[in-house]
């Protein structure tokens, strides 16, 4: 037998029995769990170059697929997503947050609100990138405006307080 006979006899036999080949794979896992994992992480660790190529070109390939998959997965754990987005901007831990979301009574640091519905944002200094506090969008955005400038802040407040009625 040749061995391209070989391998379309063989994928013949691997769609015929797919099922029992399932079952196989799922009782191994069960038996295996920690060795296949460790197997995995080490993979993924000698080979993390590689794998990071190919799934940059399948995600170019299947752009549609990949998109939908991800707003799938967003949709789905919208915690994860925005654990790891603070994670990745602010090098701020799910613990952290919790932390200082506790420190704070689980309120904005500065008008004392819960965020009216939405989440609170991290507050974080745009020069050092250290992270000050969990704000409401308000009071977030407030700042943001006022470019983090703790001289136009109290422009602004010398300013409401001067044309209160």
């Amino acid at each position: 037998m040749k061995h391209s006979d070989w391998l379309a006899y063989r994928k013949r036999w691997r769609l015929k029995n797919i099922d029992k080949l399932r079952a196989e794979t799922r009782a191994y896992y069960a038996a295996n769990r920690d060795r296949v994992l460790v197997r995995q992480a080490k993979y993924r660790k000698e080979n993390r170059e590689y794998l990071r190529q190919r799934t940059k070109e399948w995600r170019r390939k299947n752009r549609q697929r990949s998109r939908d998959m991800f707003l799938e997965y967003r949709q789905k754990y919208p915690d994860i997503i925005r654990a790891a987005a603070r994670r990745r901007y602010y090098n701020l831990l799910p613990e952290m947050y919790d932390a200082l979301l506790r420190k704070q009574n689980g309120v904005c640091a500065i008008c004392k609100g819960d965020g009216n519905g939405r989440e609170l944002q991290v507050d974080h200094c745009h020069e050092t990138h250290k992270v000050r506090g969990i704000l409401c969008a308000d009071c977030n955005s407030g700042i943001g405006r006022l470019k983090d400038d703790p001289f136009l802040i109290e422009k602004a407040l010398l300013y409401l307080v001067e044309t209160m009625e």
